[in-house]
Order: structure tokens, then C-alpha cells, then sequence
């Protein structure tokens, strides 16, 4: 399949033919009506002995991951988010006292300078999400300055220093390539417009860019339950297609350290089984979109914080619930803001001349626009039923 399986953050296979950027694995896979596939470092996950599972305590592996990072670099950088899965990495490097050099807090200047929004924890909602500085990332980070002045704290306020020059619908769609968006929101896009956002994990010396993505994906096939890998989730850490020194690590999800997310996968796994939880990971659902299922999930999205952080996650810490496929919900202050207007439409008619070759079972659309559907890897079997 050639050098593209070793990508660190996957590749597509669209007609038995590897892509390194989506938008071209789309654009292949409409035209010829083939079969699009996310390929991630799948030859280690099948080759994988899971003989292994059930013989290692998680809190032991997020331990040997954090002093696998200390290893290998001369300085780690966390990219926290006040969620359980970066909290987890945190307090793993705190608790087993292995240094970790600085934080870093990706966050628009307005919601945090307490604009556009009033912070409020009894609400739930997507929408609420921004809350999440006043009750769960604040709060933490005064603590973190307290107990560990050494760490050092820092922001991306990205809406800052966005280039105004690179606003017109051709730049645009250019932008939106070269920078290969997984999903492609328009609020991740403007994001991904201040160059801060990606210089800043092109390393210039030996150090880490630790991201904690996300918990594992699992699905039901009918006879196993099986991990399998999502490309949107690595957004936050891909790079402007063409450049390569960098050193961004996922804490969880690596191939490095395969153990760690099989392990989580297999717990997460013995608990839906016991509790016949399968339609809750079933990709293929008829209804996916059902109250009933997103209720049920929802719930096992929560128990699944217990199962894999027991020892670092607490419950009561304000989190919102899951935002929409758009994000338009979480992030209302892009079509808001005046600001954002002029980068809006150019947006929406760069996105519809760049998705016009790419057939509509690949995209999702709503009143605010559209972005690319995720697209998964195979299953891995984890457990047999």
C-alpha cells in the first residue's frame, strides 16, 4: 500500500487506493462509486495479541504511556480541554510525579474574556459548552498555578490574528485543502485560519504535542465487539498537508503503545456486554438518530468516564452534553459575531464549489452548511460474544 500506512495520522482508501487527503480519497471514491475506508495504522491493531487484555490495570498504562512521552522527549506539551480524557492525562503525569513541562488552552478571546455568552451550570446543553471555562478549565487552572507553578500555562485565542488577506472563495478553498480537514466546521476552519493553531506543533526542538482525543469506539457486528478508529476526531491535530516535522502525539490512541487503547476498548467492552448494551454501539443502526438511542448512549458515554478514569475523574465537574455534527450548537458565537460575517459566505461558496465532485452520501448538511461525514477504519475484534 506504500509509505502512506506509516501516516501518523491515517490515510483514506477509496478504490483499493491510498490518499493522504481526504478531499482527493472523496473525490476518487464518488467519481468511480468505490468503497471509501480510514486507514489507521491498521496492521498493528490486527496484529495485536489480545492475550494480553485483562493482565494490566489502565491506571498502570496511562502511567508507562506519560513516562514513554518523558522518554522519548526533552519537553511535553498537554493541549487541555477540562474534559475527562486530557484531565486523565494530567493527573497522571501529577500523580506519578513525572514532569510535564506546559499547558496549553485552545479557546476564543471573547468567551474567554466572558463575552457573548453568561456562564450557567444547570444547563446541560451543547450550546453550554462554553460554561466549560467558568466551571471545569478555570477553576483548574488556578489550582494547577497554585500546587505547580513549574507547569507552564498558556492560550491559543484563536480568533486572534486570523489573516484577513486569505478571506476571498478561491484562498479560501485552497486553505481548506492544503489544511486536509477531516469534518470541516466552519468554526474548526476559522480555528485553523490563525497560523498559531499549527506552527505552534511544528516542534523546534524535541518536544511533544499530547492530545487526548477521545475514549474508544466501539461496534457491535453481531457476533463480537469490535474497536474501530474515526478520522474526525484527530482534527485538532492535523497539519497543512506538506508539512511533517512535527511531533504530535495521541495519548491514547497510538500505535505506539497498542496495549493502552485495546485495553480500554476490552474494558468499555466487558461492561457492554454485561449489560447487553449493544445497540448503543452499533454503527449500522437503522435509527441512530432515535431519543431513546441517544439517551441510552449518551448514559454509556458517561459510565464509560467511570469504567476508564476511576481513579482521576470527578463527576461532578460541569461538562455539556455532545454537540450536533455542525458544532453550530457549541459554537453559536461563530454565526453570531459580525466579525465572522465576510469569512462566513466566502465560506459557504468555497465549501460548495470544493464538496460539487463529492457525491452527498459522503457529506452532512444542515441550515448552517455542510462538512464531511466521518469515515471509519475496520473493526478489531475485542471481544467475542
Amino acid at each position: 500500500m506504500n509509505s502512506l500506512i506509516n501516516l501518523k495520522n491515517g490515510c483514506w482508501i477509496a478504490g483499493g487506493i491510498p490518499f493522504a487527503n481526504k478531499l482527493d480519497a472523496l473525490t476518487h471514491a464518488s467519481k468511480t462509486n468505490s468503497y471509501l475506508r480510514f486507514y489507521f495504522h491498521d496492521h498493528v491493531w490486527e496484529s495485536f495479541d489480545k492475550k494480553l487484555l485483562g493482565k494490566i490495570s489502565l491506571s498502570k498504562l496511562y502511567k508507562q504511556r506519560a513516562e514513554q512521552l518523558r522518554d522519548r522527549y526533552e519537553y511535553l506539551i498537554l493541549y487541555y480541554s477540562g474534559g475527562a480524557d486530557s484531565h486523565n492525562i494530567l493527573k497522571t503525569f501529577l500523580d506519578n510525579g513525572i514532569k510535564l513541562d506546559e499547558i496549553r488552552v485552545k479557546w476564543p478571546k471573547p468567551l474567554k474574556d466572558g463575552l457573548l455568552y453568561i456562564s450557567n451550570d444547570k444547563d446541560l446543553s451543547a450550546a453550554n459548552t462554553v460554561s466549560e471555562w467558568d466551571y471545569a478549565i478555570k477553576p483548574q487552572l488556578e489550582k494547577l498555578r497554585s500546587t505547580n507553578p513549574e507547569i507552564k500555562i498558556s492560550f491559543i485565542e484563536y480568533t486572534n490574528d486570523i489573516d484577513r488577506q486569505k478571506i476571498n472563495v478561491e484562498t479560501l478553498e485552497q486553505e481548506f485543502y492544503n489544511l486536509n480537514m477531516y469534518k470541516g466546521s466552519i468554526a474548526t476552519f476559522i480555528q485553523r485560519m490563525n497560523k498559531k493553531i499549527y506552527t505552534n506543533l511544528i516542534s523546534k526542538k524535541k518536544e511533544a504535542h499530547i492530545f487526548g482525543t477521545d475514549k474508544p469506539i466501539l461496534n457491535y457486528n453481531g457476533q463480537s465487539i469490535e474497536l474501530v478508529f474515526v478520522d474526525i476526531l484527530l482534527e485538532n491535530t492535523i497539519l497543512p498537508t506538506g508539512i511533517t516535522n512535527y511531533n504530535t502525539e495521541l495519548f491514547y490512541w497510538t500505535p505506539d503503545f497498542p496495549l493502552l487503547p485495546m485495553e480500554q476498548a476490552y474494558q468499555t467492552a466487558l461492561y457492554i456486554k454485561h449489560m447487553k448494551l449493544f445497540d448503543c454501539i452499533s454503527l449500522g443502526s437503522i435509527n441512530p438518530q432515535s431519543d431513546i438511542l441517544k439517551i441510552k448512549k449518551e448514559s454509556l458515554r458517561q459510565i464509560q468516564k467511570k469504567i476508564l478514569y476511576s481513579h482521576t475523574w470527578n463527576e461532578n465537574i460541569f461538562q455539556a452534553g455532545k454537540p450536533t455534527p455542525l458544532l453550530d450548537d457549541v459554537h453559536f458565537w461563530v454565526f453570531q459575531n459580525r466579525e465572522f460575517e465576510q469569512l462566513r459566505n466566502n465560506y459557504e461558496h468555497a465549501v460548495k464549489n470544493l464538496f460539487s465532485q463529492i457525491d452527498d452520501r459522503y457529506l452532512l448538511t444542515n441550515s448552517k452548511g455542510k462538512i464531511l461525514s466521518e469515515t471509519y477504519t475496520k473493526g478489531f475484534k475485542i471481544l467475542d460474544l
